[in-house]
């Protein structure tokens, strides 16, 4: 930015930014505005084209459509030099194809673009989001891309296809999170092709996926795992399997599988989510991956209600952490039933626990 920038407040610049879509909005829905009311100096504001970063979020209920996706469009225009795009799209909006792919021309325009969260919460607009999604693939220089896909969007594995092709293009991407709500209907062959793009995606260091109820199986994990084992330079891996996905402990094989293809990792998130019929088995595979990581710093792993892991497994577990030396940071979420944990076999867990707090440090939380 120029000195005459420099010298207004942030806030200022924030006001200008509120100024001009406010200004688009209201000129598309016929509703009278005096601009001399707000800023007398139309030179000052257009001085402000080089702002970096602009969040949008389109709340639900809000009655968006086409007229306000023409605004977004238009008023996105104005900044030249946007290099961090935020586009949350609430639920119950009047958002068609016609709206998502006006917004997907929008965000591919941003030739500058070095990171893109998109938000879509909105209900059923299937092809549409293939629209926003496609054009993602012209900003070469994107460095971070997250996504969230809401429930009950239906978008199959058209979704996975298109994310695919679009990471084949994206050579710079080094930071990817993909969460994918319940009622979207993706299976283990969109999968496939994901996993067949993101082998292409060789600067990724953090790699995050997150699936919803009944959106993953056992043969999905294993589709994911050349995919994401391909990527040697990641140092950050989280996955969350979703409640009642029935992977068994056979996913968990997966998982650690995936685990063993990777070298450099310094931070895991794991969470068998309720539901998802691991068994001590299961528990054992993700031990003895974890182990394998030599250089792990940060460890977050959950197990959650109504999984088949008895005492025995867990507490075989935790004094396998003790082999993890560089562990600095551990969090752990246990919600055991069933066969679980009896009164002194916790006490006998928590001193275990205790042990290997002193090792890694006081960052060590257990949720009975």
């Amino acid at each position: 930015m120029g000195q005459k920038q420099i010298a207004h407040s942030e806030e200022f610049q924030k006001k200008v930014l509120q100024w001009k879509f406010y200004i688009l909005y209201n000129q598309i829905y016929k509703m009278k505005y005096d601009l001399n009311q707000s800023y007398s100096n139309l030179k000052e504001v257009d001085g402000y084209q080089d702002v970096k970063e602009i969040n949008i979020n389109i709340k639900k209920d809000y009655n968006f459509g086409l007229e306000g996706a023409i605004g977004i469009q238009q008023g996105l225009s104005y900044f030249k030099e946007i290099q961090m795009l935020s586009l949350v799209l609430g639920k119950n909006n009047k958002i068609n194809d016609s709206v998502t792919k006006i917004l997907g021309q929008t965000v591919g325009n941003c030739q500058s673009l070095i990171n893109l969260n998109l938000v879509i919460e909105q209900n059923n607009i299937q092809n549409g989001i293939i629209e926003l999604l496609n054009p993602i693939q012209n900003c070469l220089n994107l460095q971070s891309l997250k996504l969230l896909i809401g429930n009950q969007n239906q978008v199959k594995d058209q979704l996975l296809i298109s994310l695919g092709l679009i990471l084949r293009n994206l050579t710079y991407l080094n930071d990817f999170g993909l969460i994918v709500e319940e009622g979207n209907f993706i299976t283990q062959s969109g999968l496939t092709y994901f996993s067949e793009g993101l082998k292409t995606c060789q600067q990724l260091f953090k790699f995050e996926i997150i699936f919803g109820k009944d959106e993953l199986s056992t043969e999905g994990l294993l589709a994911l795992k050349s995919g994401i084992g391909a990527l040697q330079k990641l140092s950050h891996f989280a996955i969350e399997t979703g409640p009642w996905n029935c992977i068994q402990s056979n996913g968990c094989l997966q998982i650690s599988n995936t685990l063993f293809q990777l070298k450099q990792i310094q931070q895991i998130r794991i969470c068998i989510d309720m539901g998802n019929q691991i068994s001590d088995e299961g528990v054992k595979y993700l031990s003895i991956a974890i182990l394998s990581q030599l250089q792990l710093i940060k460890l977050s792993i959950t197990f959650g209600r109504f999984n088949k892991i008895g005492y025995q497994s867990f507490y075989l577990f935790f004094k396998s952490l003790i082999g993890c030396k560089n562990l600095l940071h551990l969090e752990c979420y246990l919600f055991c039933t069933g066969n679980g944990i009896l009164s002194q076999q916790r006490i006998n867990l928590q001193i275990k626990l205790n042990h290997i707090k002193q090792l890694v440090s006081k960052n060590l939380r257990l949720i009975w």
